[in-house]
């Protein structure tokens, strides 16, 4: 988002309380600002639409592999140490 512009990153200041001041009085002031800055949060929210599940499909098969070869179920896991 802050490489796109969807966002302010406000810098490190002693007196943060005094800088988000400043920064939302410019955004109250400039409308336009406003609608541009909601605008590219939107389209970065679009553009990475289902990057969640893109990103578990490219990896199921690795998963799958590892997580299978490493699962036991609860209950063996309880029975095994009943014993």
């Amino acid at each position: 988002m802050l490489a796109e512009g969807a966002l302010i990153q406000l810098p490190d200041t002693p007196r943060p309380a005094a800088e988000l001041a400043n920064v939302l009085g410019a955004l109250l002031a400039e409308r336009q600002h406003r609608l541009e800055i909601g605008q590219r949060a939107r389209a970065v929210c679009e553009n990475n639409r289902g990057a969640t599940a893109r990103t578990l499909e490219l990896l199921s098969p690795i998963l799958d592999t590892h997580a299978i070869a490493a699962y036991q179920p609860i209950a063996t896991v309880q029975t095994a140490t009943a014993k």
